[in-house]
């Protein structure tokens, strides 16, 4: 990297390592992006979930829950691994076009037995959801649930 990209006289700092200094790299800490395109920095274009999907391992936040991506059967980047009993994740940026029914699916893998968990919408307890066995932690399964919600953002 030359000296003085960024008007300084001296190298600049290049957090990423990827040869652009922060000042001209829209996603400094990402050595695989200069900008952020349609999946924003740290995901690769063609891997960020379509407009209306949340993949689980892109959560706003959570308890006692790791992003992994071990797994080459995800459908995003990666997956959310849960902990166990007391595990959560939420995101925050859930928008609803019109208000009424709303399909919601979850693409799941479960080595075994049954693991149930409740879905909660604004605070509000809205569902029970069974995570049956998918017979293996590399085989998939998708289960389907339908909840009224109001147009607008929620959590």
């Amino acid at each position: 990297m030359a000296p003085g990209q960024c008007g300084c006289g001296n190298a600049e700092k290049d957090s990423d390592a990827d040869d652009v200094a922060d000042c001209l790299d829209q996603c400094p800490q990402d050595p695989r992006k200069r900008e952020p395109g349609e999946c924003g920095c740290g995901t690769m274009e063609g891997q960020c979930a379509p407009a209306g999907r949340h993949e689980a391992e892109e959560y706003s936040s959570a308890a006692d829950v790791s992003a992994q991506s071990e797994n080459d059967q995800t459908t995003g980047w990666g997956y959310a691994d849960f902990g166990g009993e007391g595990s959560w994740l939420e995101w925050d940026d859930v928008e609803v076009d019109a208000s009424g029914p709303q399909n919601l699916s979850f693409r799941y893998a479960n080595g075994s037995g049954t693991r149930s968990t409740t879905l909660w919408v604004d605070g509000v307890a809205t569902a029970t959801l069974d995570f049956t066995s998918t017979g293996g932690w590399g085989s998939w399964k998708t289960l389907a649930t339908t909840v009224e919600l109001s147009a607008g953002s929620h959590v």
